[in-house]
């Protein structure tokens, strides 16, 4: 399979190449796991505003869609009426 010459398949195939030893990689996934772990931490409250707003949405689309499940489910069903 041809390496493509740029992009991000190549940089990751650059990246992590059998040329490494598994001492590196564990060194780099360390070093990854920890700048991600630190910009959680920096960015946290702006991380869980979002997503109670998200959550909030989630919420309302949920009670909009039961509603209307209700209505379509039990609506119009008279005793006797229809079939």
């Amino acid at each position: 399979m041809p390496v493509p010459a740029f992009g991000p398949a190549w940089l990751f195939s650059s990246l992590i190449s059998s040329a490494m030893t598994n001492k590196t990689k564990w060194i780099i996934g360390t070093a990854v796991v920890l700048v991600v772990l630190l910009l959680l931490v920096i960015f946290s409250k702006n991380i869980w505003n979002w997503f109670s707003n998200v959550l909030i949405d989630v919420a309302i689309y949920l009670i909009v869609f039961g509603a209307g499940w209700l209505l379509g489910r039990f609506a119009g069903k008279g005793s006797g009426s229809g079939k």
